[in-house]
């Protein structure tokens, strides 16, 4: 560091400090330094606010389908964008609700509600979510399948679902930092962090 001394009045001095070239070159290094060594941190930070905030706009979602199921006294659906057989929720959701009671599952009527719509993750940076639905073996009723959760009026899964789950994954593909939504048949959900004993698609 440096100082440099000027004349204010007579008698008097000011003297003011200042940088040398190489300690402002040190200081840029140091920042760069900084930089470099945070930089992972806050991209894990970001990835994971996303996943936590995608796993909360589906549970958010799930739950109004089955609380409308209740209020309605009908099936109410989150509905998969890409279709009922598609196990890949990435690109978003429906809530539907049965409005004229035809019980049957499918959620195609013209005159079925649509209560809210979601526009999924950014596939952009390679965010996704995936899902499997278990089915019981025997019974009868409406076959689940991986595109469509479906509660009654009960507030319960159909019977046939003994459970659904959800991956929501990160971009950077490590399951132990993605979560996983489980439904069982009563409509009871859990989040839990990792996805690696999850009967739906890896992350």
């Amino acid at each position: 560091m440096f100082g440099h001394c000027g004349l204010v009045r007579p008698g008097m001095r000011r003297c003011a400090g200042g940088f040398t070239l190489v300690e402002l070159m040190i200081t840029i290094i140091v920042a760069f330094v900084l930089v470099a060594l945070a930089l992972p941190s806050f991209r894990d930070l970001i990835m994971s606010n996303h996943v936590t905030e995608a796993t909360n706009g589906l549970l958010t979602d799930l739950n109004l389908a089955r609380s409308e199921a209740v209020h309605r006294g009908t099936l109410v659906a989150l509905v998969n964008t890409n279709g009922a057989s598609s196990n890949n929720w990435s690109n978003g959701w429906s809530v539907v609700a049965d409005s004229v009671f035809k019980n049957d599952g499918t959620f195609v009527d013209p005159a079925d509600a649509v209560l809210h719509v979601a526009p999924g993750v950014d596939t952009a940076s390679n965010y996704s979510i995936s899902s499997k639905a278990t089915v019981a073996a025997i019974g009868g009723g409406i076959t689940p399948t991986d595109g469509v959760v479906i509660f009654t009026a009960q507030g319960n899964m159909v019977p046939k679902a003994t459970s659904f789950d959800f991956n929501v994954c990160r971009p950077d593909s490590q399951p132990a930092k993605s979560k996983r939504i489980t439904l069982v048949t009563s409509g009871m959900m859990t989040t839990t962090v990792g996805t690696g004993s999850s009967p739906a698609p890896g992350c």
